[in-house]
């Protein structure tokens, strides 16, 4: 479970292709699973820049995604998946790029010189400097990302903290300006994690009205509406995909979980219930007759 992104589980596409090659008898799922990475910039320092909606725009649109994805990622991703990514469960509420209004879309396409009109209009015609905190493990993106931003005047120097150290910063939301980090948006939908101020997960600190309503009315149905949750939270996703949070939204990399055909009764659950990780396992068992057919 090592490469070029870091999951709770799953394999990178790198990892994937290698132990294909190497074991070919593996069986293997593919999956998208829940770490989009962000671009956090607080804004609830007045002298940041990052309060004005259109700097936020202007991140995204200075982000090459699509070179992003097909580059970096060799195309096995996809574009959006914030808030709520393509899969099955959250189908209720996705929508996909397509059918997104003009001004969403316009945050998915590499636009270099909106992305400097908007930063004129919100009073940087030069740019700014800042810097973001990341791990060792997500320089590689980053310095991509890095060099997008440049293009525009936004000069972000990357500065690595020890695992330890960043996730202090991260729980505590104590980064000096910006911060690299995975989505929680996926995770509860119904709790709105990153657009809620007082949520530790919220680390740009944003609060809308419109976002504070649509969590507000949605907390008499949890429990007894599922449907009608759903549609509240479809109902204002586009309102916060055009206000952009979090500042930047990176594509998200499809990961593997691969197993041998002697682990009997496994079919890919990761989590039984909503979160209880790895609790499956219980009920699978190695038919070791198999096994031993196999040379292992």
């Amino acid at each position: 479970r090592t490469g070029k992104v870091d999951y709770y589980k799953g394999l990178s596409f790198d990892d994937y292709d290698m132990l294909s090659k190497q074991l070919p008898s593996t069986m293997e799922r593919q999956e998208m699973y829940g770490v989009v990475r962000t671009l956090n910039g607080r804004m609830d320092k007045p002298e940041l820049p990052f309060k004005d909606l259109r700097v936020r725009q202007a991140l995204n649109m200075a982000l090459n995604k699509q070179a992003i994805l097909d580059s970096f990622y060799k195309g096995r991703g996809e574009l959006l998946s914030w808030p709520w990514y393509s899969w099955k469960e959250h189908q209720k509420a996705y929508i996909p790029l397509k059918d997104l209004p003009v001004d969403v879309r316009d945050l998915f396409t590499y636009n270099p010189a909106k992305a400097k009109q908007l930063l004129a209009e919100a009073g940087s015609p030069n740019g700014f400097k800042t810097n973001i905190v990341t791990t060792q493990d997500q320089v590689d993106l980053l310095s991509i990302a890095r060099q997008d931003l440049l293009k525009v005047g936004i000069d972000m120097e990357i500065k690595v903290l020890e695992y330890g150290v960043y996730n202090s910063v991260n729980r505590g939301r104590t980064q000096d300006q910006m911060i690299f980090k995975e989505s929680k948006m996926f995770f509860i939908p119904w709790m709105m994690h990153e657009v809620r101020k007082e949520s530790f997960d919220n680390l740009s600190f944003f609060e809308a009205p419109e976002t504070r309503a649509a969590y507000n009315a949605l907390q008499p149905y949890i429990g007894k509406d599922g449907n009608k949750v759903w549609q509240i939270l479809k109902d204002v996703t586009p309102f916060m995909l055009q206000q952009a949070p979090m500042g930047g939204l990176m594509p998200v990399p499809y990961v593997y979980d691969m197993w041998w055909p002697w682990l009997k009764n496994f079919y890919d659950a990761t989590s039984m219930s909503y979160w209880a990780p790895e609790t499956n396992l219980k009920y699978s068992w190695i038919d070791q007759d198999l096994k031993r057919t196999m040379g292992h």
